[in-house]
């Protein structure tokens, strides 16, 4: 270990904050403190927690431990998310919590149907118009709102009694108070929570409830929180009560690296909790860095220089000299996709790299599809991070919607993706007359097919589909949830979607019964080493991130900035950094309002933030590429090279194409977009009139 490692890993007892620049180990100094502590100050395992914010962060956490402890004292430190903390939490304090005991966890695409139910009946509108809503009264806005409002830790009743005192609502406010206020008690009526209550929940039990609260503060005796910087107000809030006993705190961070805004992280939380312990804390600084070359390390030194919100420090490189960083300028979007991945090819083929030791970084999604389409042109090899991951197929989450009712007959979202699956005959009138009918006997959906409330109110195939769906909640019913796996093949077999994916016979249906047979195998898994039944594993499944992707093969991965953090790569190509899309400023905010200036400044030093992230993920190579033209709302229109270029300062070397450059890898794609195969005299076109046609 270096001074500065060593000095944070023997930090014991009191608050300390450990500010650690990309590449700097801080995962070692977390992994080592915590066997520092057990190995030299006899700390009991069990009273040591850390907590981080992905699984994959969590599991990589878990791994190292497992590496340097006994086996018993490994499997005793409780490492975590902070959502699969404070799940696990209200599992145990569900009654202190105001909760059901089998409560359920929405997914996102269940968060916004009941969001989208909840405007409809506000606005007396059908559903599918909602979902086409644009502006403050759409699904986007408010679901939005809502989460900020539960970071925030404020109930509708707040935001009412706010406004009552004084402060007023306009009518932007007003309507989405009011479907915050409908959707919680659509949400606590189906006996469910989404994520952001899993942590208000369990900040508001912590707060209100002291002798909770004091249980689990004593229990851990040292709190180590990663990627601090990434927090909001609520987990703020909950960082202070669990170490409010023995104050031995230990946050990691880098302002730099600070880039969650948008999802409500607050940069300024760091401050609040360094003035909370403003006479106790120790401050250690890790700013060698064993990942990149000098001259990577010096160009992201001198673009994060320019940002005033940070306290000041340098990466300093660890390894030798390297390749220059290089930025390209390029004619357009497809010159650059076809120079950049012409040259990975041939580096490849001369057996210089690998596929899998390049990753192309973009702002956003978008900028993938020309990659994409040269990819499979050229046959080369690529993945795209950051596509749904396997609990959020259709049919996956189909299975889950039967089980999840299994566990929880309240679960409407569940219900609603479910009862026509298979198509059973359901409209919208029919279902309308359930819904009214269990509003009328104040019931779940689940009870009014199990009691046969429907005989009376359904004529031919939707009864025939009601009894259908009767008989197979009978069944499920029936079972018992100590196993997960058969109750997959049950709800499949009584519910008929297998038999009807299995007869439907087309290539999505097929992927399906692919997906119900991975299910399968993952439950039967999960039966073997958890043995924790149902409701364990709804839990688990639910809080499965799509971006923990698991990545092995040769493959070029792309991914946009975001989703590359946490990650290293050999060669990093940075690509469309021209202002408009890198930095990405958006002049009024999501209600329409224009940004004041501050806001902007704001804005700008996190796309800053952003650029510095994606170039320190480079360990060998820095490629940034720019374009002088772009296509945009149907015409090509000029570029501005990005002003975070220049900042990179002036060891940068830059080289300019001209339009000919890439010319041929770009011709074998439009010759297969049209039909046409490669001849041997393939025919030139004279580049300004292409260039015309771009």
């Amino acid at each position: 270990m270096t001074e500065a490692q060593r000095a944070a890993t023997c930090h014991v007892d009191g608050p300390a904050m450990v500010i650690a620049g990309p590449g700097s180990g801080k995962t070692r100094v977390i992994t080592y403190r915590i066997a520092h502590l057990i190995n030299e100050h006899k700390v009991h395992p069990g009273s040591i927690m850390s907590i981080t914010f992905t699984n994959k962060a969590a599991g990589e956490m878990k791994k190292r431990v497992s590496a340097i402890l006994s086996p018993q004292d490994a499997k005793m430190v409780y490492i975590s998310t902070f959502h699969s903390f404070c799940a696990r939490l209200l599992r145990f304090e569900y009654s202190a919590a105001g909760l059901d005991k089998n409560y359920t966890i929405c997914d996102d695409g269940e968060t916004k149907s009941y969001i989208t139910q909840a405007i409809s009946i506000i606005t007396e509108t059908h559903p599918r118009t909602v979902n086409g809503w644009k502006d403050y009264k759409g699904v986007y806005a408010a679901k939005k709102f809502i989460s900020k409002m539960k970071q925030e830790l404020k109930t509708p009743e707040d935001l009412f009694n706010a406004a009552a005192d004084g402060e007023g609502e306009d009518e932007v406010q007003q309507h989405l108070r009011k479907v915050y206020e409908k959707y919680q008690r659509t949400l606590d009526k189906s006996h469910s929570v989404d994520f952001d209550d899993l942590l208000m929940k369990a900040v508001r039990l912590l707060e209100n409830r002291p002798d909770v609260r004091m249980k689990y503060a004593q229990r851990i005796q040292h709190l180590q929180v990663d990627e601090y910087q990434d927090t909001n107000y609520s987990q703020y809030r909950l960082v202070k009560m669990l170490a409010s006993h023995w104050n031995n705190l230990v946050f990691v961070f880098d302002h730099d690296q600070s880039i969650y805004r948008f999802r409500g992280a607050d940069i300024t939380n760091i401050t609040k909790l360094e003035n909370d312990y403003a006479d106790t804390i120790h401050t250690y600084y890790l700013e060698e860095n064993f990942r990149s070359t000098p001259q990577i390390a010096n160009a992201a030194n001198q673009v994060i220089e320019h940002n005033t919100e940070r306290k000041p420090k340098e990466i300093r490189a660890v390894s030798k000299d390297g390749a220059p960083v290089r930025c390209i300028e390029t004619s357009d979007p497809k010159q650059e996709a076809a120079i950049i991945l012409d040259e990975i090819k041939t580096n490849v083929s001369r057996g210089v790299t690998r596929y899998k030791d390049h990753a192309i970084l973009y702002r956003t999604h978008t900028r993938s599809r020309i990659f994409e389409d040269l990819c499979v042109a050229h046959n080369i090899p690529y993945k795209v991070i950051g596509g749904l991951g396997f609990y959020n197929r259709a049919a996956v989450k189909d299975v889950l919607a039967y089980l999840r009712l299994r566990l929880n007959p309240y679960d409407e979202a569940a219900f609603l993706r479910i009862y026509d699956k298979p198509p059973r005959g359901f409209g919208d009138k029919s279902y309308a007359k359930l819904h009214n009918l269990a509003e009328e006997k104040g019931v779940s959906m689940v009870h009014i097919f199990k009691d046969r409330h429907y005989e009376h109110i359904l004529k031919g195939r939707p009864l025939a589909g009601a009894r259908v769906l009767r008989n197979t909640f009978k069944i499920l019913y029936q079972q018992p949830t100590d196993k997960v796996s058969p109750l997959v093949d049950v709800a499949m077999t009584a519910s008929g979607y297998k038999k009807y994916l299995e007869t439907e016979l087309s290539k999505e249906s097929i992927k399906r019964l692919d997906d119900i047979d991975e299910l399968t195998t993952a439950t039967a898994e999960f039966d073997e080493v958890q043995s924790a039944g149902l409701s364990r594993f709804i839990e688990w499944t639910s809080l499965m991130q799509s971006a923990d992707e698991e990545v092995n093969d040769d493959r070029i991965l792309m991914m946009t900035c975001h989703a590359a953090k946490g990650m290293e790569f050999k060669n990093v190509h940075l690509i469309g950094a021209i202002e408009g899309l890198l930095p990405m400023i958006r002049d009024v905010d999501d209600d329409g309002r224009v940004k004041q200036v501050e806001e902007l400044a704001k804005d700008i030093e996190e796309e800053r933030r952003v650029f510095f992230v994606a170039i320190t993920r480079a360990e060998e190579t820095l490629v940034v590429s720019h374009n002088r033209m772009r296509f945009l709302y149907n015409q090509m229109i000029p570029c501005i090279p990005s002003r975070f270029v220049q900042e990179m300062g002036e060891e940068v070397e830059h080289e300019s194409m001209d339009n000919e450059a890439g010319y041929f890898m770009v011709q074998k794609l439009e010759n297969a977009q049209k039909g046409n195969k490669w001849g041997n005299k393939p025919q030139f076109i004279n580049p300004k009139r292409r260039n015309r046609r771009f």
